[in-house]
């Protein structure tokens, strides 16, 4: 697989031409460092990605929902956004994770558990009550998530709409074996960029560090 294609391709599905996204790294060597790209220039964004992951970084993440292109120069590094930044919400989405020891990745049968919660999260989501549709689901690594399309304006009831929706779904879906994530609401939230390596948790025999992936994803 041509990772530089891939993760171009992915990020594409989130950011439109003229959109600007936050790329962020965590968990290296040094501080978190964030840059910035246009939906036009996603294969220099794929090359940031990659060289971030180069220095040993423990993940990069982006921002689905488009930053104010008046506030963020393209490239700019080490200037993180905040929920003021955004200029309005593209993404609804949904975190599940398996119930695992701490600082370990997921086993398959773990990460099996989540895609269940995953599948009763549609089940909510996509009938008469949600009325949602047409989600990227993606792999994170060690669990999944959900990202419905919307057109909600960044403001205060935009982020009580998303804080009540996934305490429903955690109260409705959620079991001892995974969990939704209710904190994940905020607009500026960062996710974990599909097709890079999730290296969370202590790697070992049936705990696997992984490479997150999308899928069932209409193709154009």
């Amino acid at each position: 697989m041509d990772r530089l294609k891939e993760i171009s391709r992915v990020l594409s599905l989130f950011v439109g031409p003229s959109q600007v996204t936050e790329l962020r790294s965590l968990g290296g060597p040094q501080r978190p460092k964030a840059a910035h790209f246009k939906g036009a220039s996603l294969d220099l964004a794929a090359k940031w990605v990659l060289q971030q992951e180069s220095t040993g970084v423990k993940g990069v993440y982006f921002i689905p929902n488009p930053l104010n292109p008046a506030k963020f120069s393209l490239e700019q590094t080490d200037v993180c956004a905040c929920d003021l930044d955004i200029a309005e919400r593209r993404w609804f989405g949904v975190d599940i994770d398996p119930v695992r020891p701490t600082n370990a990745p997921a086993t398959e049968e773990e990460k099996a558990e989540a895609w269940r919660v995953l599948e009763q999260c549609r089940v909510v989501c996509e009938g008469p009550e949600g009325g949602f549709s047409d989600p990227v689901q993606c792999d994170s690594g060690n669990g999944f998530y959900l990202f419905y399309p919307v057109r909600w304006p960044n403001d205060e009831a935009s982020t009580e709409r998303a804080k009540r929706l996934l305490e429903s779904l955690h109260e409705r879906c959620t079991d001892g074996r995974a969990t939704v994530d209710t904190s994940m609401f905020n607009a500026s939230r960062i996710w974990r960029i599909p097709c890079t390596l999730n290296t969370k948790g202590v790697e070992v025999p049936g705990r696997p560090h992984r490479y997150g992936q999308a899928f069932g994803l209409e193709e154009d």
